[in-house]
């Protein structure tokens, strides 16, 4: 996914807004905030400040940071860090939005010249990422929504709302239809659809792991059965059966050597790695479908 600057600063600035921080400076190349507590506690590292002010109840002082998307657009002068796509301080925020942000709930805004009392329908809206995962893997994400009165299923739901103007407060003159249908059988009707299109799917991908961890077995298990100490100690076990007790029960000195138990527990390191490798390698290899909810919530929309 190519991002710009633009999109970037956009992103930013939204990031901001969410968290509450106050924007001292904008311009085309830099932002100037005022951290609120929770971008502070998020995105400043600083645990032991921010446990001590909890315990003795004093005000915080949140930092204030500037970033620097392009210099030459930059005031002469702006001191700050450099932000770019896959930047630390991007990352960050990234995963504070995810952990502060991931279930909502709007309503989509009516026009104010409206008189009329406005149905709004419920809708449970996920965005799921679907891992077809092997020693490769590849990511789809889709976007689904259920009208939890009707059923019906949107497997593009958010192109639907990029074009509804959203709101976290119910807008005036606004009716919500009952829902028919529950959260969970909504999650339910999701799960179906996905599992649906995950069998839909062209199932090369897998056979063509299978092969590939089937080859990879075959070398481990030969590098194993072939390594030099490995067939040196089968060969010395192959002596030692013949130097049995049972077989020179009269002659001392041609019994098994007193260093045998040190060969054996070599022989069943050996075996441990081997099958641990074993176990690594089927996981590797082993292909499988994993389906996570990434973020969602619920949002009434006019029918």
């Amino acid at each position: 996914m190519h991002v710009d600057k633009e999109q970037l600063q956009q992103y930013v600035f939204r990031y901001f807004q969410a968290t509450g921080s106050h924007v001292l400076e904008a311009g085309p190349g830099h932002l100037r905030v005022k951290l609120s507590e929770l971008a502070d506690k998020d995105l400043t590292n600083r645990p032991l400040y921010w446990a001590f002010v909890e315990r003795s109840g004093m005000t915080p002082q949140t930092m204030t940071l500037t970033f620097i998307f392009d210099r030459e657009q930059a005031p002469d002068g702006t001191e700050g860090e450099d932000f770019a796509f896959g930047s630390p301080r991007l990352l960050q925020m990234f995963s504070s939005a995810a952990k502060h942000g991931r279930w909502t709930r709007l309503y989509e805004e009516t026009d104010a010249t409206e008189r009329a009392v406005a149905a709004v329908v419920p809708w449970l809206g996920l965005n799921c990422n679907v891992q077809y995962i092997c020693d490769r893997k590849r990511d789809e994400i889709h976007s689904l929504g259920v009208n939890l009165v009707s059923g019906e299923v949107s497997p593009h739901f958010m192109e639907r709302l990029r074009q509804c103007r959203l709101s976290p407060r119910i807008p005036p003159r606004v009716h919500t239809v009952p829902a028919a249908i529950s959260l969970e059988q909504a999650n339910k009707i999701i799960q179906q659809w996905l599992t649906a299109h995950v069998q839909a799917q062209d199932v090369r991908w897998a056979q063509e792991a299978r092969e590939r961890m089937a080859e990879e077995i075959a070398r481990l298990k030969q590098f194993y059965e072939e390594h030099p100490g490995r067939t040196a100690h089968r060969r010395n076990n192959g002596n030692r059966s013949e130097n049995h007790p049972e077989n020179h029960q009269n002659d001392p000195d041609e019994q098994t050597p007193v260093d045998a138990p040190a060969s054996e527990a070599e022989d069943e390191t050996w075996t441990a790695t081997y099958r641990r490798q074993l176990k690594e390698v089927k996981w590797q290899y082993e292909p499988r479908v994993q389906i996570d909810v990434i973020n969602g919530g619920l949002f009434f929309l006019r029918s």
